[in-house]
């Protein structure tokens, strides 16, 4: 997207979840409960921030949609796994390069199905494209009726919880998923048709946001203890009324609590780069940080404690990313599917921005 777009209060919510995903792959140093309970809404809460943004109008017909998002989501997809891959495989086994693990993995990239030997990286990016693509379809098709649209939510969240309950096995680019996570796309595109009437006071933002809290601990913690923990990657999702209950209530709270904090300059650098983070996170940084936090344990004192190792974790990661993500953006954007072209139009944009602004104050002055 390019600067004059951005929403603060969505970017501040991407870098939440980054975080709560990075904590999750932390669980070692982790506490139980904590777990349990970001594993209810935080990918739900990816696919509702991006039917937030999601906008068929930008595009004159299927074709430009199509190629746009393939420039945002699968060049990225196949540029950061690649590297990835490469960078993984030379230091894992420098000597066994083609090996038969490592070009199942080489061979994964292209495949994305999970939970087999040959899954790579970022099962969350190809999910996503495909279910946009159906996305732009069913608005197109159905002219934007919310009637229709909201019976495809219904149709979506069915038909995806008894594929993740019955088939439960993952499927090539991630499909099985895809009902399901229509189903949040909806969600998050209807918060954007009607953002004007969730606008409501400080208090009643703050009360609200309890409340949906409340709601998503109370039926998330139910469908833990009677079905163990939610997980889109493993195709677990429990009772599929407490799931989308917990997972409603919990993306609700965070959207919440992210336009009160109105402007994060730490939270919105992560949700810009949420990709580079989600991609690199684990691959790169949280396995080797943890080795660093238990050789710090063996010193005593406050690095004995689970709480002080996941910080170190967690904070050590997002350090490690942001330069990462800096490096890229700066130095090789067409790995994100950003090319001259566009970047000269964006800086164009922001300059524009930025002498509105300075008119705008010297007309208050």
């Amino acid at each position: 997207m390019c600067a004059k777009q951005r929403i603060h209060y969505i970017d501040i919510a991407k870098g939440i979840a980054i975080i709560l995903v990075i904590i999750g792959h932390t669980s070692k140093f982790a506490p139980t409960n904590l777990v349990w309970w970001l594993y209810t809404f935080h990918m739900p809460l990816f696919f509702i921030l991006s039917g937030m943004v999601f906008n068929v109008e930008k595009y004159k017909n299927f074709k430009d949609f199509f190629i746009a998002k393939v420039k945002s989501l699968l060049i990225p997809y196949f540029s950061l796994c690649l590297i990835g891959w490469f960078l993984t495989m030379i230091m894992d086994n420098p000597t066994g390069f083609l090996k038969v693990k490592t070009l199942n993995k080489f061979i994964g990239i292209f495949l994305a199905r999970r939970r087999n030997e040959y899954y790579f990286s970022m099962w969350f990016i190809t999910t996503l494209f495909v279910s946009e693509n159906f996305l732009y379809i069913f608005i197109k098709a159905f002219k934007n009726k919310k009637i229709f649209l909201a019976l495809i939510f219904i149709i979506s969240a069915i038909s995806g919880s008894a594929i993740i309950i019955f088939y439960n096995k993952g499927f090539y680019w991630n499909i099985d998923l895809v009902p399901i996570t229509i189903s949040f796309l909806l969600i998050g595109y209807f918060l954007r048709i009607y953002k004007e009437k969730f606008d409501f006071s400080l208090h009643k933002n703050i009360i609200l946001m309890i409340i949906l809290l409340a709601a998503n601990l109370f039926t998330g913690y139910i469908n833990y203890k009677n079905n163990g923990r939610s997980d889109l990657f493993y195709s677990t999702i429990g009772n599929p009324i407490y799931y989308y209950i917990a997972a409603l209530c919990g993306s609700f709270a965070t959207i919440l609590f992210s336009k009160l904090l109105k402007k994060s300059r730490i939270l919105e650098y992560i949700g810009r780069n949420s990709l580079i983070y989600y991609a690199y996170q684990k691959m790169f940084f949280i396995t080797p940080l943890i080795s660093i936090a238990k050789t710090l344990s063996k010193l005593g004192g406050i690095f004995t404690i689970k709480f002080v190792q996941l910080l170190i974790v967690v904070i050590g990661s997002c350090i490690g990313l942001a330069i990462v993500s800096r490096i890229i953006t700066t130095s090789f954007p067409f790995l994100l599917g950003k090319f001259q072209e566009e970047q000269f139009i964006e800086s164009i944009q922001k300059k524009r921005i930025l002498f509105k602004s300075m008119l705008n104050r010297k007309e208050h002055k």
